[in-house]
């Protein structure tokens, strides 16, 4: 269950969320608007709240006053919001680094009257502890590794430092993860752009669906995450925060939250004239399985698994191409000499499952072979026949479609 804080002493509480409204529309009513809106920059002293960190501003007046209290810093890039190219991973507003109109900060405070403009009244009727029932464990705005802003003006660099890759559905500007573990999300944008262009027929004339604009809107509001290590050097802390299950991701793609619209309908808005959108339509997301006589159809997000020197297992989300000569052609992000921007796997090659799942395969079955329904697959793992150094894939793919409505 995920709580909002307005109760247990709610007069106070609404006092002070009160005072954090004031403190805004102040701001707001003087031409400067806060782009960095999180608890972290609330400050309370003798009870009464300040707002704090001037770093993500837009401020429209141009007076040198403001610059000169620390309010603003000097410059044009700080009268536009786009320009900050910057931002905190679930407090975010789009328009932050595009000029999308898909998504405003969520502000829980107006759950019940989400569409009213004035606020205060909706803060004066809270009575009691707001939930939203059935919350992911996976998700908390609390942790350290989420909260801090981040620079997005880096990831056009990263995505062109590899191109013209013998890649034929999917980019052939390959993004380079660098020390990040953000594998899953770039793996999911290289699906949605390829959804894009050929399910709903659009051409990105104007360049508002790239890589790096849907990557950015997929970390920073539909599924936050740390973006630390594509721009900055990240603790260990950071990149294991990174880490998360494709199928959360696809999940939070594809369907409504309890605040929030689907992720696709935000990224669809990221270009905010709404007859330059893509067409309104519904994301979908479905489960294959590989094996030897898999028939590509259009591409699919796949987990490789790559055995190191030390006995461990190295798992990386990459993107399959296309299948060619009874090889499955990979987009990789994860770029050294082991892992190079595309990497073919034999088609025949067995599919990594757990140890203990094959274990136990083996004891009910006598043997390493899996079936399910017609398809069969031999299974491989760290303890049983699985060669260093070398590329196998999990039998498990999924692949992102968008029906017109």
């Amino acid at each position: 269950m995920f709580h909002f804080c307005l109760s247990n002493l709610p007069v106070k509480r609404k006092k002070i969320g009160e005072g954090i409204l004031d403190g805004f529309l102040y701001l707001k009513e003087i031409g400067i608007s806060h782009f960095d809106q999180k608890l972290e920059n609330i400050l309370l002293v003798d009870g009464i709240p300040k707002i704090i960190d001037f770093g993500l501003i837009r401020e429209k007046t141009g007076r040198s006053g403001y610059r000169e209290m620390g309010y603003a810093r000097k410059g044009s890039k700080f009268r536009k919001a786009a320009s900050l190219s910057a931002a905190t991973p679930g407090f975010a507003d789009q328009m932050q680094f595009t000029i999308g109109n898909g998504y405003e900060k969520c502000n829980a405070i107006s759950i019940h009257k989400i569409k009213e403009f004035d606020k205060r009244p909706i803060i004066r009727e809270i009575t009691s502890i707001i939930s939203i029932p059935s919350s992911s464990s996976h998700f908390c705005l609390d942790d350290p590794n989420l909260t801090k802003s981040v620079q997005v003006s880096s990831l056009k660099q990263n995505v062109t430092k590899c191109v013209n890759q013998d890649l034929e559905n999917v980019t052939k500007n390959v993004l380079d993860q660098k020390s990040s573990n953000l594998c899953v999300p770039i793996s999911v944008t290289t699906l949605l752009r390829f959804a894009i262009k050929n399910d709903l027929g659009f051409d990105d004339i104007n360049d508002f669906y790239s890589v790096e604009l849907i990557l950015s809107t997929l970390t920073l509001i539909v599924y936050p995450r740390s973006m630390a290590g594509l721009n900055l050097n990240p603790n260990q802390k950071e990149t294991e925060f990174q880490l998360n299950e494709i199928e959360l991701l696809l999940e939070r793609l594809c369907k409504k939250t309890y605040l929030m619209e689907t992720g696709w309908n935000i990224i669809r808005k990221l270009d905010g004239r709404e007859k330059l959108q893509p067409k309104k339509s519904t994301c979908k997301f479905e489960q294959v399985i590989l094996h030897e006589n898999f028939i590509f159809s259009r591409p699919l997000t796949v987990t490789g698994a790559y055995l190191l020197p030390n006995d461990e297992v190295f798992f990386h989300q990459m993107t399959l191409d296309r299948i060619e000569n009874n090889e499955y052609v990979l987009q990789n992000n994860h770029f050294s000499v082991n892992h190079p921007p595309v990497i073919r796997i034999k088609q025949r090659f067995p599919h990594y499952a757990i140890p203990q799942f094959i274990d136990h395969l083996i004891y009910q079955t006598g043997n390493n072979i899996e079936f399910v329904g017609n398809i069969q697959n031999v299974l491989i793992s760290e303890r049983h026949n699985m060669n260093e150094n070398e590329w196998y894939l999990l039998p498990h793919a999924y692949s992102i479609t968008l029906v017109p409505e």
